[in-house]
Formats: C-alpha cells, structure tokens, sequence
C-alpha cells in the first residue's frame, strides 16, 4: 500500500501509526524484497534471524559504519539524526504533518527539539513576506 506501519509496542511513545513511503523508498524496498525472496509485509530491518526487527543495539552498533559508507552528514546519534533531518527539512510545513510523520506525540517537540530551520529557509521565507502580508 505504500506505507510504513510503526507499531506501537516498539515505539518510546507507545503510538502505532501508519506514514507513506515515498517511490523511492517503495521500489528499493521492493527491489530488496525480491532479492530476499520476501513478498508483501515484512521487517524494514530484519534481523538475521528472519524473526522479526533486528535490534536498536544492533542498528546502533552499525551506524558508525552506515555513516561513512553512506557518506552522510547529519548530526546526532542514529534515529534522532534523522528526525531532526526531517523536521528542519520540512519546517514550512503544518506543523501536524510533520509530527505524524516524525512520529511526535507532542508537535511541540518537533518545535523546540528537532527543529532548526537553516539559511536557505530563512531566505525563502523572507522573500514571500509580502505575499504573507498581502494574505493578512
């Protein structure tokens, strides 16, 4: 279906909720699913058990590695590196979007947290003063 379903009894905040991927997502996951012989519902990171996730540990342990491969260049540790990516990218968009999709329970702490909207975004917003002025 396009989706991610997070289930609330691995989330810190208990919530299960349902995100849609984006294609590129969709087509490497289903690429990766052919390649394990997989089909349909499954594990984003399988343990090499096949038994279900593999662990935050295990995530952790290997995201030193997923870093430098992956030549990424976000600040923080693993999960909340990414959270914090996604919350200043979006931060122009409604704020409820952007806490379902970060998965905050409370959108103020996307706001005082994660968020730190950059230079290009301050610029952009800015310049669309007049329209704002013209909209109030």
């Amino acid at each position: 279906a396009g989706t991610i379903t997070w289930q609330g009894e691995r989330q810190k905040n208990g919530q299960t909720r349902v995100t849609p991927m984006t294609d590129t997502l969709r087509h490497t996951l289903k690429d990766e699913q052919r390649a394990r012989g997989t089909i349909g519902e499954t594990w984003l990171f399988p343990s090499a058990k096949g038994d279900g996730p593999i662990t935050r540990e295990v995530f952790y342990k290997g995201w030193a590695t997923i870093r430098t491969a992956l030549d990424l260049k976000m600040t923080g540790a693993a999960f909340h590196a990414f959270r914090r990516e996604l919350a200043s990218d979006l931060a122009t968009a409604p704020l409820a979007v952007v806490a379902e999709l970060g998965g905050w329970k409370h959108p103020e702490v996307a706001l005082k947290v994660y968020q730190a909207p950059n230079l290009d975004q301050q610029r952009d917003v800015l310049a669309k003063r007049e329209q704002y002025r013209r909209r109030a």
